[in-house]
């Protein structure tokens, strides 16, 4: 003997109701991907749009012709939570925000000696007053623009360099606050 409920999907109206059923089950289905198609899209489009306001924002900071002006750019505020400006021969401008495994390969400047302060000039034209501390694991460069720079540059270099400890791990623990805001 069937169980009443299965005796009642097999009379006329149980069968209707089992295909109401599916195709409510079906209609629920569709409407859901449909939902998910739509939000992701939108996201998408969101997304695109406001990396797309934000290079545009950097590229107007950055305003490139034929050369650099980047006393303009270092005294821009923009909205960019993060940032990578390099030129097309790989030197980075700057890094704002910090992406693990964005820098792939390091070299230092030539002619930069570990522990005595040294004037280097980038392939921009900027002139650094640097310090690079040779730490357990890699090095630690520490820089401040010239002619900016205050008047104790090499004694303030080296008095931030020792916050940077003795190996990379505790360097890499350093906040942009720890160490003097003329001090990059």
């Amino acid at each position: 003997m069937k169980p009443p409920f299965v005796a009642f999907l097999n009379t006329p109206i149980g069968r209707k109701l089992r295909l109401a059923v599916l195709i409510f089950a079906l209609l629920f289905t569709a409407s859901a991907v449909a939902q998910y198609l739509f939000i992701r899209t939108r996201i998408h489009k969101t997304s695109q749009a406001e990396f797309q306001a934000w290079t545009e924002e950097l590229r107007r900071e950055v305003n490139y012709t034929t050369n650099w002006n980047l006393k303009k750019f270092r005294q821009a505020d923009w909205t960019a939570p993060g940032c990578y400006v390099f030129t097309t021969n790989g030197l980075v401008l700057d890094i704002e925000g910090f992406v693990a495994g964005l820098v792939d390969r390091v070299t230092l400047p030539e002619g930069l000696a570990s522990g005595a302060p040294t004037n280097i000039t980038s392939d921009v034209g900027e002139t650094w007053r640097v310090l690079a501390k040779k730490l357990r694991g890699g090095v630690a460069i520490l820089g401040t623009p010239q002619p900016t720079s205050p008047s104790n540059a090499d004694a303030l270099l080296q008095e931030n360099a020792t916050q940077f400890g003795t190996s990379i791990e505790e360097a890499a623990r350093i906040r942009a606050r720890d160490i003097n805001r003329n001090v990059d």
